[in-house]
């Protein structure tokens, strides 16, 4: 199986899905990340399920929730890949004022990657403190943006282009922090993963705490329960 990393979002839970013949509402942005792996499951031949928090952990259930919660970093471990959803690709502002109506499915013929990593590198995604271990757990991650998929060591070299700093950098010393112009909001979280570098060794909480004292959360105990696998 492959374990979705993503962002809930503000929305509704609007749209709907059929679980073994039954209705079941998710928010936009999951619906169309749904809707791309559906289309990656085809051309995937590594996994053949999807794990999603939002469908596999009962969200009324607060006995499940807590029992999950402390699985969580198992449950990104185990997983053959680790599919990070970023979001649709970015439609022109003049397309975008055009239409009332939401956006859910974008296909673009000739996107590349290195010309829109500024724009996917300070997505919400990188903020949100639920996606560092899900992130940095994983045996392999691949990011999708519509229907375009990249490696995260493919993603990891454009990015490191763009903030003018060394890809391969010592595993053992400070994540770097590019020229001392603004850090892109992946740069982080993304330098943090190493070819080299996997996470075996348990990093104090008190570190893991101040280090991500900056990501967002809705929850405040979510600041502890979302590092506790690290």
């Amino acid at each position: 199986y492959t374990a979705i990393s993503y962002t809930w979002g503000n929305e509704d839970a609007s749209k709907i899905i059929y679980l073994d013949d039954r209705r079941f509402r998710v928010r936009p942005n999951l619906w169309s990340c749904l809707y791309y792996m559906a289309h990656a499951a085809r051309n995937n031949g590594a996994w053949d399920f999807l794990w999603v928090d939002a469908i596999c952990i009962d969200q009324t259930n607060d006995a499940e929730r807590n029992s999950q919660v402390r699985l969580m970093d198992q449950t990104y471990r185990d997983a053959v890949c680790v599919s990070v959803w970023l979001g649709l690709v970015t439609l022109p502002e003049h397309i975008r004022s055009s239409t009332q109506i939401p956006i859910e499915t974008v296909e673009s013929d000739g996107f590349n990657w290195a010309e829109s990593i500024v724009d996917l590198s300070n997505r919400p995604y990188w903020s949100r403190v639920w996606v560092i271990q899900e992130f940095l757990l994983g045996q392999n991650v691949e990011l999708h943006c519509s229907d375009n998929r990249i490696d995260w060591q493919d993603f990891q070299e454009l990015l490191c282009r763009e903030a003018g700093i060394e890809q391969f950098y010592d595993v053992n010393g400070d994540v770097p922090q590019g020229d001392g112009t603004t850090a892109p909001a992946a740069l982080p979280l993304v330098m943090g993963r190493h070819i080299d570098k996997h996470p075996e060794i348990l990093q104090p909480l008190c570190d893991l705490l101040i280090d991500n004292y900056k990501s967002k959360c809705k929850d405040p105990r979510d600041r502890v329960f979302a590092l506790l696998g690290l």
